[in-house]
């Protein structure tokens, strides 16, 4: 096994501890198994107990602090990705791998905090037709405005399924 893909399953193996171990489970037996609700609620409290502002990096692709962005998220951003996404991202990997999270923090003009938006994703069979990703909109106090196979998100993210469904940071080992 190579450098790389040692140190990418331990990140992996890692990071799914991690999840397990906050009470998080990226596992399920499929979409419609799952009880949506209470995942939403595990991951708004993985978020807030991981402190992924300092322990994760800044999404790769992005500007780290904050970067222009456009609606439904916000005129100013900050986005973060954990390790897994993080090591995945020019990999030339074809997919994220299970176990990725990706948070936007979504900004008004004056820079006050409108939302939280996450992406994760989840075992083969959860979402066959968004390659799997979980999506989820909290407001700052984490109030659910939408989440799990949320429309809005795989109709925009479906123009970069050719990236998995992901905009800024490229699985391509070319960027």
């Amino acid at each position: 096994m190579t450098g790389f893909m040692t140190k990418h399953l331990l990140t992996v193996l890692t990071t799914i501890a991690v999840l397990m171990i906050g009470g998080v489970s990226v596992f399920a037996q499929d979409g419609d198994d799952m009880n949506v609700e209470a995942l939403t609620e595990e991951f708004w409290t993985f978020l807030q107990d991981s402190n992924y502002e300092y322990n994760w990096a800044y999404e790769p692709g992005v500007t780290q602090g904050f970067y222009e962005g456009q609606e439904p998220h916000g005129l100013r951003l900050k986005s973060f990705a954990n390790p897994i996404a993080v090591n995945a991202a020019g990999s030339g990997l074809d997919t994220f791998p299970l176990g990725s999270f990706l948070v936007k923090e979504n900004y008004t003009p004056e820079l006050e905090l409108a939302s939280y938006t996450i992406m994760v994703k989840m075992q083969e069979g959860y979402a066959p037709d968004s390659n799997n990703w979980f999506w989820a909109k909290y407001q700052p106090d984490g109030t659910v405005d939408a989440s799990g196979q949320v429309s809005g998100c795989i109709g925009c993210h479906g123009q970069a399924e050719d990236n998995d469904y992901v905009f800024n940071a490229s699985l391509s080992s070319g960027n």
